[in-house]
């Protein structure tokens, strides 16, 4: 298994009409298309009322390095994907 870090950035509206922030969550999987399908899926328990605000169809994904900073396990945080930076294959 791998961990892969899934974040889900809110749609336009979320973030102009009720200041959504990004959620971050690390999976253990053993790819990055179950990684996002699970997310999903957390996402929609986590935030049940909340799906909408967010982008699930196009997340940003990468794969945990050893050494490069990461989400607790299995939980949703708000503010990993604020005080870090993505270069758009790592964060």
């Amino acid at each position: 298994m791998k961990t892969f870090i899934c974040v889900f950035e809110p749609t336009t509206e979320a973030r102009t009409n009720n200041d959504a922030v990004p959620l971050a969550i690390a999976l253990n999987t053993a790819n990055a298309k179950l990684a996002t399908a699970t997310a999903v899926v957390k996402l929609s328990e986590a935030y049940p009322e909340a799906m909408d605000n967010f982008n699930t169809d196009d997340p940003l994904i990468s794969e945990h390095l050893d050494g490069s900073v990461c989400p607790t396990l299995d939980i949703f945080d708000e503010k990993f994907a604020v005080e870090n930076e993505f270069d758009g294959t790592q964060w």
